[in-house]
């Protein structure tokens, strides 16, 4: 249902919304549309760096990528 509110295309599709309630991110987990573990573990991890600069009061950087799945 929230999903559908902000207008959620495939599974999975992150989203980091602020304190403020807003949008400060949104697409993909990381750069590697893989389930292999060895690929994943090289991955560059979008939402963990939004978070990291979030949390220090960085401007967050992607905003956006495109997501990937089903």
């Amino acid at each position: 249902m929230v999903g559908c509110l902000y207008g959620a295309k495939t599974t999975p599709q992150m989203y980091v919304i602020d304190a403020q309630g807003k949008l400060v991110y949104f697409g993909a987990i990381d750069d590697k549309p893989s389930t292999k573990l060895e690929t994943v573990a090289k991955a560059k991890n979008y939402v963990s760096q939004v978070l990291d600069q979030l949390f220090s009061g960085k401007t967050v950087k992607p905003f956006m990528t495109t997501s990937y799945g089903c």
